[in-house]
């Protein structure tokens, strides 16, 4: 995500909510774009591969592997003795954000960059849980949304002798619709 490029320095430590297998909270860590993360993670099978991941890349001693991130989230920075403009914060939790962030989270968060990808077309009211998050969102940070946009394969050498269809399909990550993330950016 270009957006992550472009704040790189400005944070520290990074704090993947839905780490899965560790790709953003290790692998950014591993190239030296933050210093630490602290990965939180509900199913074990995830925490498993986030630490082989880690072990893998020599990043065991910086990366903290918790497990469900829930609106308290950030008293396990706190207690690390971070603030939370320490941190950009990276959620991917299949609908789980709107129990997640809270007001009260959100104002703990305050100084923080935070990038939240949004699941509503996961729920039947999901569009009004999106509309209301990102009102929640609107006096604590700056707000803006997201799409998924185009991708240059031509940048890709390995791919150059695949027909459309193949290089394309080696692209897809299969998502059901066009997805939004929501970036918060401190005031």
């Amino acid at each position: 995500m270009k957006l992550l490029t472009e704040l790189r320095g400005k944070h520290q430590i990074l704090i993947n909510l839905g780490a899965a297998d560790g790709s953003y909270g290790v692998g950014l860590v591993a190239a030296g774009v933050f210093e630490r993360s602290i990965c939180f993670e509900a199913a074990e099978k995830g925490r498993d591969a986030v630490k082989s991941t880690a072990q893998k890349n020599g990043a065991t001693e910086k990366v903290n592997i918790l497990g469900a991130a829930g609106a308290d989230f950030p008293t396990a920075f706190a207690g690390l003795g971070l603030k939370a403009s320490d941190c950009l914060i990276l959620c991917d939790v299949e609908s789980a954000e709107f129990s997640i962030f809270s007001s009260q989270c959100l104002a703990s968060l305050q100084g923080a960059h935070v990038i939240i990808e949004l699941h509503g077309y996961l729920l039947a009211n999901g569009n009004v849980l999106e509309q209301s998050l990102i009102s929640n969102c609107r006096s604590l940070f700056q707000t803006s949304i997201v799409k998924t946009s185009t991708r240059d394969l031509s940048s890709i050498p390995e791919l150059d002798a695949l027909n459309d269809s193949d290089r394309w399909l080696i692209c897809s990550e299969g998502r059901p619709k066009l997805m939004s993330w929501l970036i918060l950016t401190p005031k």
